[in-house]
């Protein structure tokens, strides 16, 4: 009896972690939410403020530069494939020594081009329409029998790495030297 209660024990546990999602959800507004801090080392805040306005006038959309509060804030929207987009704001706090970022409000979005991913279609109700991405994660047609189809795990894990490689390169800009300009 014992080894059945293990095993069942075990393979709720196994489902369960096969059907986590690689997405950080805030736990008190239960949306995904990405944040971080980022030392960086003898540099003024001035300073770190300076590649941070930079950053944004080049890459968020509108940027909102405050530069008494040195936070640099806007939509930051890139592809995820399949003729999908994921759009987000990014805010970014800068302190002597260490920056904070945080990136929320994300969005599904169909982009020009090919239809959008396979388990994400009644997610988007039109073509140019933008849905939450909570709203996506939640869509019945992305699951069967109560777990996740591939289509719609693959595009989760998409989403999550494009995520990372967006965080990624606001450090690489945000990092002294060249390569941070």
């Amino acid at each position: 009896m014992k080894n059945l209660l293990l095993f069942c024990l075990l393979g709720g546990a196994l489902q369960a972690a096969g059907q986590a999602s690689p997405l950080p959800v805030d736990s008190a507004s239960g949306r995904v939410t990405y944040r971080g801090v980022v030392p960086v080392p003898n540099e003024t805040a001035d300073v770190v403020f300076e590649r941070a306005r930079v950053f944004a006038k080049t890459s968020l959309m509108p940027p909102v530069i405050n530069e008494k509060k040195k936070t640099v804030t806007g939509v930051w929207e890139r592809p995820v494939g399949s003729g999908r987009l994921i759009r987000y704001e990014l805010g970014v706090v800068v302190a002597d020594g260490s920056y904070q970022y945080k990136l929320s409000d994300f969005e599904s979005k169909a982009a020009p081009g090919p239809a959008p991913a396979p388990g994400t279609e009644a997610a988007s109700p039109a073509p140019a329409a933008s849905t939450p991405l909570e709203q996506v994660l939640q869509n019945p047609a992305s699951y069967k029998a109560g777990k996740p189809t591939p289509a719609f795990v693959a595009y989760r894990t998409t989403v999550h790495k494009t995520v990372q490689l967006a965080i990624a390169d606001l450090q690489r800009r945000l990092k002294p030297g060249p390569r941070g300009r």
